[in-house]
């Protein structure tokens, strides 16, 4: 498996370019060596990083799936670094207590899970693309990309998103679509 961390997305006021960059540069990097993708997010807040809330772990989750990630690692999950090194809120605390961190990576995991979970353990990335605004040098969709969907916009709140498309281990075509904006809601 070929695995990464980041997490420029989680300082406030970021940019998604690094982001996606690096989600697109590994997802290269795995397809070129045939091995599976896993990402590591954050989970902890520390130094100008943001401790993540509930949008933040559900957005962290859709866009590294769309991305082409197969499996998801989370930094920090206990909070047993120095309290002078700023790390904290990390789903476990000091103490080994469940936090309201953990409520929120628990409901995001168990929702994901819930709706998706089963359905893309069994599909591969074939290619993803940004609507309304591209980052890290991921395409913008365009008529022509699919012969299947010729649109895609958020139509009311003009927010970025993704569309992926992926195929199944018996050739079966399946997409995504994902809500690319950390902060604000789309509808597509």
């Amino acid at each position: 498996n070929l695995c990464y961390d980041y997490y420029g997305h989680m300082i406030k006021n970021f940019s998604p370019d690094g982001y996606f960059a690096q989600l697109k540069k590994f997802r290269e990097e795995a397809d070129k060596y045939n091995s599976p993708l896993w990402v590591t997010l954050l989970s902890i807040g520390h130094w100008d990083y943001e401790t993540p809330n509930k949008d933040d772990f559900v957005w962290q989750i859709s866009t590294a799936v769309a991305s082409g990630c197969e499996g998801i690692l989370w930094f920090s999950f206990y909070s047993e670094m120095p309290f002078f090194n700023n790390y904290r809120n990390g789903p476990i605390n000091l103490f080994g207590e469940r936090s309201f961190t953990y409520t929120y990576l628990s409901e995001a995991v168990r929702e994901f899970h819930h709706f998706y979970g089963e359905q893309f353990t069994h599909l591969k990335l074939v290619k993803s693309y940004h609507i309304g605004e591209a980052y890290g040098g991921f395409p913008l969709f365009k008529e022509g990309d699919s012969d299947v969907i010729l649109k895609v916009e958020d139509i009311k709140y003009h927010n970025p998103a993704i569309i992926s498309f992926f195929k199944d281990e018996n050739g079966d075509d399946y997409f995504a679509v994902v809500n690319n904006s950390r902060t604000g809601v789309a509808r597509i």
